[in-house]
């Protein structure tokens, strides 16, 4: 029978989807748990929670733990690194023994913080590959970044699309035709729906997209902008003492 608290893995992908998404709100991470989910073998989270498993700290340790659990290496560019075998004679994915056993609640949260370092992982590899992409300078990447942390309340630090209309709204009037516009521009430039939001990345990515066609005549607005958040950002460094 299953244990005492323990959620069976059929029901596990339900409650992880449900969970990871409504807290990250990236369309990325219902991909990112089903893979998870498929590759966690309860044999082996169970040593490592018997301390059967050292654990190293920092990315040493996340890495040991993904190469166990079997998950595609973190892409960086084209090129991709193999995993480790770093537990040799395992028992082999698929077995008919770990896809019906079931997980306690210590083993969920470490499926969920492989859930959310992957996901971070993804993350920040797109967000480098967007400043590559876009043709910003690096204090411009600087002063939207500054930008886009005034405008987000999210602690997760993503910007829903009221909170980017809202930004919009500091240097133009937003109408509701351009509110449909920019919704319009930010799904087919980020793909990021009505519930969802932007991380950095995307933001960025969106930004260099009005500013490139100069959108409504937004580019002069968004020097003035960017100039009063970096005001803003060195008055926050100098202890609260704006500087003239």
């Amino acid at each position: 029978g299953a244990r005492q608290g323990a959620v069976k893995r059929r029901e596990l992908t339900a409650v992880a989807d449900e969970l990871v998404g409504w807290k990250r709100r990236s369309p990325r991470i219902s991909a990112i748990t089903r893979e998870v989910l498929s590759k966690t073998d309860p044999l082996q989270t169970s040593e490592a929670r018997h301390g059967s498993t050292p654990s190293t700290p920092a990315h040493g340790g996340e890495l040991a733990r993904r190469n166990s659990l079997g998950l595609s290496p973190v892409r960086h560019g084209h090129a991709s690194h193999p995993p480790s075998p770093v537990h040799e004679g395992a028992r082999p994915r698929g077995s008919s023994d770990a896809r019906c056993s079931s997980v306690d609640f210590k083993e969920l949260l470490s499926i969920m913080r492989l859930i959310f370092d992957q996901d971070d992982e993804e993350r920040l590899e797109k967000e480098r590959e967007i400043v590559r992409d876009v043709r910003f300078s690096r204090e411009e990447v600087r002063e939207f970044r500054s930008l886009f942390h005034q405008a987000s309340f999210d602690v997760e630090k993503r910007l829903t699309l009221a909170e980017l209309e809202k930004l919009v709204a500091r240097v133009m009037p937003v109408t509701r035709g351009i509110q449909q516009e920019l919704r319009s521009l930010t799904k087919r430039v980020a793909g990021v729906g009505e519930e969802e939001a932007l991380d950095f990345g995307s933001f960025l990515a969106v930004m260099w997209n009005l500013v490139d066609q100069n959108w409504h005549n937004i580019n002069e607005a968004t020097e003035t902008l960017l100039a009063a958040g970096a005001k803003a950002q060195r008055a926050r460094e100098d202890g609260g003492v704006p500087r003239r």
